[in-house]
C-alpha cells in the first residue's frame, strides 16, 4: 500500500483548517470551554496520528533499496512490508523496505534507524503507561489510557502493554458538542489510519 505524500500533506492542512473553523465558528462561540477542550484534545490526537503517519511514509519512501550486507553476505531488497505501530496518538501503519536472502533471512533496516524495537509499541506509549503504573495499580493506569487517550490496553499482559484499537481502515465519527442552550456543534472526523 503506497500513499501519495502530497495528498497526505494536503489532507493534514485541510484537517488543521477544519480545526480552526471548529473553534472560530458561530456555534463554538456558544460552547463552554470544557466542551471545546475535550473535542480539541481528540482532534489533536488525530492530527498527531496523521502527522506521524506522514513521517513514517516519508522515511519509508526515502529509505534505501540498495542491497545490504549482513555477516559478510549481500541481502537484496525484496518488497515493502507493513507493520503496525501503536503510538500515543493511536494505531499507525509503517511501510518500509524489506530485504531477504534465503540464508540471511528477512531484515527491515528502517526499523533500527527509527528505533522501533521488536514489538509494536512506541517508547512514549510504554513509558507513559509504566509511569502511571508506579503511582496507581496497573488496571487503573489502563483505565486512564482508555478514558483520556481512547486507547484500550490489555490488563492480561502487563509487560507487553498491548494496545487494542478498532481495526477499520478509516473510521469517521462526529464529535457532537452540546451547548448549554441546546445548540449542537458537529465536526466530522477521521479517527485512525491504517
Amino acid at each position: 500500500m503506497n500513499y501519495n505524500l502530497a495528498e497526505m500533506q494536503k489532507n493534514i492542512r485541510l484537517e488543521f483548517e477544519s480545526m480552526l473553523q471548529f473553534v472560530t465558528s458561530e456555534e463554538a462561540q456558544k460552547a463552554t470551554a470544557n466542551q471545546i477542550e475535550k473535542s480539541l484534545f481528540q482532534l489533536l490526537l488525530n492530527l498527531g496520528c496523521q502527522l506521524l503517519h506522514l513521517f513514517f511514509q516519508m522515511r519509508g519512501k526515502t529509505s534505501s533499496r540498495k542491497p545490504i550486507t549482513l555477516r559478510g553476505k549481500e541481502v537484496p531488497y525484496n518488497s515493502e512490508q507493513k507493520r503496525v505501530y501503536f503510538s500515543i496518538f493511536g494505531k499507525v501503519p509503517v511501510l518500509r523496505p524489506y530485504f531477504y536472502a534465503k540464508k540471511a533471512g528477512g531484515h527491515t533496516p528502517l526499523d533500527a534507524e527509527l528505533s522501533l524495537g521488536s514489538n509494536r509499541y512506541s517508547d512514549l506509549l510504554r513509558e507513559t503507561l509504566d509511569y502511571l503504573g508506579v503511582y496507581v495499580p496497573y488496571n487503573k493506569a489502563v483505565d486512564i489510557f482508555k478514558r483520556i487517550l481512547k486507547l484500550g490496553v490489555s490488563t492480561r499482559d502487563s509487560t507487553a502493554k498491548r494496545v487494542q484499537l478498532p481495526s477499520s481502515k478509516c473510521v469517521f465519527f462526529n464529535i457532537i458538542v452540546r451547548c448549554s442552550n441546546q445548540t449542537k456543534i458537529t465536526f466530522n472526523q477521521k479517527c485512525s489510519v491504517q
